[in-house]
């Protein structure tokens, strides 16, 4: 069995949380962009899972502010860039982002992601705009997907796989943060990480 997601074990999650959601509160997100920060200008419960991972994660992290019943199309993580680079040139533009861990201050409620392959084997490109439609829902390409492996998220923080594509169906609202791991990581490397860590649980 091919596994995209893992639940994690973080010590001082509540106060983490905390933290979180603190900040979170300072941002109203009512577009389709969710806002991006610095790490640095969290807190210090952030700076620690900061150093717990040994700076794995980009300097940027994303805000999650969506209402309930909002659906994301299948997608692969990457930079965007032009008016949309969230990582102010840390990285290339179209770099791929292979894993990310999300935490979250309001428990979901069957709250699912889906993971998929692309039977088809698309080359996967970037154009500028984007057409949206069953068929085409990312990145312009038809695609044959193919479902591998599919995650409910509860409370704990979790580790995806967004090297592949994936798609969100949230039934409660999410709020939270995103913690983007450097596109040379990979999520494999970080499964095991956390795994000798002890902070893996296990599927």
């Amino acid at each position: 069995m091919f596994y995209c997601a893992y639940e994690l074990n973080i010590p001082n999650l509540e106060d983490l949380k905390k933290e979180i959601q603190e900040y979170t509160n300072k941002f109203d997100w009512k577009g389709d962009w969710p806002p991006c920060q610095n790490y640095k200008d969290i807190g210090s419960n952030v700076l620690k899972f900061y150093e717990m991972f040994n700076h794995c994660f980009m300097n940027t992290v994303r805000i999650i502010k969506s209402p309930a019943k909002t659906n994301w199309l299948p997608h692969i993580e990457i930079d965007h860039g032009g008016k949309f680079d969230k990582f102010k040139g840390e990285i290339d533009n179209s770099q791929q982002i292979n894993a990310v861990i999300n935490i979250m201050v309001i428990n979901s409620i069957e709250d699912e992601t889906r993971f998929y392959f692309d039977r088809n084997l698309n080359k996967l490109y970037h154009p500028t705009k984007e057409p949206f439609s069953s068929e085409y829902s990312r990145y312009g390409i038809k695609k044959d997907l193919k479902l591998i492996d599919k995650f409910n998220v509860n409370k704990n923080p979790v580790l995806i796989n967004t090297g592949t594509w994936h798609a969100i169906k949230n039934n409660s609202p999410r709020v939270g943060l995103s913690f983007f791991v450097h596109p040379w990581i990979s999520f494999e490397a970080v499964v095991d990480f956390c795994r000798d860590n002890n902070i893996l649980i296990e599927r």
